[in-house]
Parts: structure tokens; C-alpha cells; sequence
């Protein structure tokens, strides 16, 4: 089985995180108003979304929270 295919391409993480918003839903209510953290966070723990901030955890947490064989 392949890895999950994006339409988005290379800019599929940009795009996601742009969506989330910064971890801080104060802060994501001031600098992107219309972010999901923004919009329903509650507090830096409860902030509505996980999204990791570095690339480099992405493969890592991917493989966490999907099975092997999903996660190319």
C-alpha cells in the first residue's frame, strides 16, 4: 500500500499549517483570525488540532498515529 497522496503536492504542509493556525489559540485569534485554532481553540492544550511545527516530526508522528504500512 502507498502513501497518502495530496493534491496540494510539496505545499500540503504549508497548507496545513496555515490551517491550524499558531499552537496558541490567543495568538492565532490575533495574527490568523480564521484558523482552526483560532476559531475553536480553547487554550494552548486544547487548541482543536494536532500539527506539528517541524518538518522533521512529521514522518515520525505520521508513523505514530497510522498504521506502518499507510505511511510511506
Amino acid at each position: 500500500m502507498g502513501g497518502v497522496a495530496s493534491p496540494a503536492g510539496g505545499a500540503a504542509v504549508e497548507l496545513l499549517r496555515q490551517l491550524c493556525g499558531p499552537a496558541d489559540p490567543e495568538i492565532a485569534r490575533a495574527l490568523r483570525p480564521g484558523s482552526l485554532r483560532a476559531r475553536h481553540g480553547a487554550g494552548r492544550v486544547r487548541n482543536a488540532v494536532h500539527c506539528t511545527d517541524l518538518a522533521e516530526d512529521g514522518e515520525l508522528e505520521a508513523r505514530f498515529l497510522f498504521a506502518s504500512d499507510c505511511v510511506a
